[in-house]
């Protein structure tokens, strides 16, 4: 039976109404601190995000382990203004110092950093924020520390661990787990430095596919 995170990742309205029903709590979380919220945030789900805070009182300002709430999940501007406007805190920052503008640059989602811009909130100085000066500026520093950082986090055997076992209960019962791995695998990116996404997302895309290879062979 797949999470109510994933429900929601997946849009199922239905299924997080009877999860909810059932008694699970609007605001629980999974391993690494999403909540049902920051999936209907990230997946650009309207309507279970309006259900979500509208009737069953999530919390918009819920933080993950990183100290991320739904707002910065979100890559659409509807999104962000509906969280807004049901009072997500815009100038909230994360555990690295940073606000919802930094990821929004970090993952390349233009229209939100200009909407984020729009409403006041400008790009904190913290390491990649993002622009050309940024840029320009990490091109002349030493970023060996940055490689062997991303290098250990790929080695690092909590998120082997998460891997592993999806992958192994997807062997188990069938059921298609690729939300839930794919949510392990954008942590992970999150974690590394930039100039190592691109070796690490190759790596971990065949995570990915080998475990939807898997789902399908085990239906």
């Amino acid at each position: 039976m797949i999470s109510i995170q994933e429900a929601a990742a997946d849009n199922n309205i239905e299924l997080v109404k009877k999860y909810l029903s059932e008694g699970q709590d609007v605001n629980q979380k999974d391993s690494f601190g999403y909540t049902a919220l920051h999936q209907a945030a990230s997946y650009d789900c309207i309507e279970l995000a309006k259900y979500l805070i509208q009737e069953k009182h999530a919390n918009v300002n819920i933080e993950d382990e990183e100290g991320d709430t739904p707002l910065f999940a979100c890559e659409t501007t509807e999104m962000i203004d509906l969280l807004l406007e049901n009072g997500a805190n815009l100038h909230h920052k994360n555990q690295e110092g940073r606000n919802a503008a930094d990821t929004a640059i970090e993952e390349e989602w233009e229209a939100c950093v200009t909407h984020y811009k729009k409403l006041g909130l400008e790009p904190t100085d913290e390491p990649f924020s993002g622009g050309e000066d940024d840029e320009d500026k990490y091109d002349n520093e030493d970023m060996s520390h940055l490689d062997e950082e991303a290098e250990h986090a790929l080695g690092d055997t909590e998120f082997q661990d998460k891997v592993n076992a999806i992958m192994e209960a997807t062997q188990a019962d069938g059921i298609n787990r690729d939300a839930e791995l794919t949510e392990v695998v954008t942590k992970m990116l999150q974690s590394t430095a930039l100039n190592r996404r691109e070796d690490l997302s190759e790596q971990l895309k065949a995570m990915v596919d080998k475990a939807s290879l898997e789902s399908k062979e085990a239906k």
